[in-house]
Order: structure tokens, then sequence, then C-alpha cells
């Protein structure tokens, strides 16, 4: 049986692929440095000693034609089959912290949860947090990295379902993970993992920027960027909560031995 190679040697290996034509166009930074291979490597073997659920393919994926993927069918998504898959984003969050605070990086606190916004409230700040999650945590870690003015990392856990990615002070939300668990949204466990990876790692790497307004929120790391806006009565509720300013966060490596990731620009 073929091993597939983890996400982060795979990336190098198909950038490296690459005509000097098309890196040309590729994005500042895009190659992932020997110390980012190292700490994913570090991170993984964790991980594989101390997981309980085994890898899933995709089930989308067509065994004939890597890479083709079939539409979800209709039933799909009123139906979540493998709910206890989704234990491997909680152990994967805990092989990055495990791992974060054995190098000496950061400092582990556990913090009391926000109050959830609700999905009928208007948005609020509060408890820590820039914007409340919608979504009830029942329990947050904060992971204060040791070097001044790098970004805190907040990991909230939603059962044992799924968890909230945030980073700085107040918290920023980047990613729920996953965030949808029904059936047509499995796209197996390996790109889970990745996703949960590709969260953390721009906070600890330095190389995320994060910029949130009334109007819209822009979140940009080493090699992507996104840009999230809102209806007109939606970016009316985010100003009461938030005003007509801008509210950014961005920070060092949290280890000062480790060379600056530009992040991209703002998409």
């Amino acid at each position: 049986m073929t091993v597939a190679r983890p996400w982060w040697h795979a990336h190098n290996a198909e950038l490296e692929a690459l005509t000097a034509e098309d890196r040309r166009w590729l994005p500042e930074d895009a190659d992932l440095p020997t110390h980012v291979l190292q700490l994913l490597d570090a991170v993984e073997a964790r991980f594989a000693a101390a997981r309980t659920v085994a890898d899933w393919a995709d089930p989308h994926e067509d065994p004939a034609t890597p890479g083709e993927h079939a539409e979800p069918r209709e039933e799909e998504y009123s139906r979540v089959s493998h709910p206890e898959r989704h234990l491997v984003v909680g152990e994967r969050v805990q092989a990055w912290v495990d791992e974060l605070v054995a190098r000496g990086l950061a400092g582990r606190e556990e913090v009391p949860p926000p109050r959830p916004a609700g999905p009928s409230e208007p948005p609020r700040s509060g408890d820590g947090w820039l914007l409340r999650p919608y979504l009830a945590l029942d329990r947050v870690v904060v992971l204060r990295p040791h070097r001044a003015g790098a970004l805190p990392l907040v990991l909230g856990q939603i059962g044992s379902e799924a968890v909230v990615v945030a980073a700085g002070s107040p918290a920023v939300e980047l990613a729920l993970l996953p965030d949808c668990g029904c059936d047509a949204c499995d796209s197996g466990s390996a790109a889970l993992l990745q996703e949960v990876d590709e969260a953390v790692l721009p906070v600890v790497d330095g190389s995320l920027r994060v910029r949130v307004t009334a109007e819209r929120e822009q979140v940009a790391s080493a090699g992507s960027a996104r840009t999230a806006s809102w209806a007109r009565s939606d970016t009316r509720a985010r100003r009461r909560a938030l005003g007509r300013g801008a509210y950014e966060h961005a920070g060092p490596p949290w280890d000062p031995a480790w060379p600056v990731r530009r992040p991209s620009p703002f998409a």
C-alpha cells in the first residue's frame, strides 16, 4: 500500500515540479521553509501517537481518476453518518498545543467560554472576543506566546464535534472546523487535518494578518488571502458592535529564531 506524503511535503514537491515560468506567478513565501516542515513533522508525530480515529478516504473522490470528485447526493446534506470521526479535529489541535508548549514557545491557560451571541442576536463584542462566537463553546484554551508582540492562539471546543480557531486579543475567529459535519461536506480525514494545520500555523509562524471592520473581514497569511463582506443590514448591526474603526492583528513568529514569512496582500 502506498502511503501518501503529508500535505506539507506534497505542497513543496508540487512547487518544485513547476517550471521557472510558472513559479513566477506564485505568491511570495509560497514554499514552506525548513522550520515549518520540522514543526509540522513534530505535530504529526504527536498526533499519530495519540490519535483514536483512523484515517478515512474522501467518499466523493473517484478512485479511477484521482482529483476528480462526484457531486454529493441530495440526501447526504441532511445526514451525518460518522460524527465520531470529527474527534480527529480535537486530537490534532491537542497535538499542536502539546508541541508548542513542549518547545517552550507558549504557556497554556484555560479561560471561561464566552457567552454565545446566538443565531438571532446581532453581533456583539465581549468576553475577550472582538465578536462573540454564535455557537456555544464548552471549553476554551489560550496559548500565550512568550515572545513579546506575538499573537495568542485561542482554541474553543464544541463538544467532541468541532473546534473554533481564533487569534489575538480580543480574539478574532479564524475558522470553525469542521465548518459542516454532514456527509455531503465530508472530504476525508486528510483534508480536514490540513484545514486544522492551515488555521493554526499562520498564528504561530507570524504570517497572519487580520483586519476587521463593520463592512468586511480580511485575513491573510503566507501564500493566501481572503475577504468576507456582509449585506447592508448585517453591516449596520456589526457597526453597532465595532464602531467605525478597524481592528488589526499581526505579530512576529513565536520563535525568535524563525525568519519572518510575509502575508499575501489582502484580496
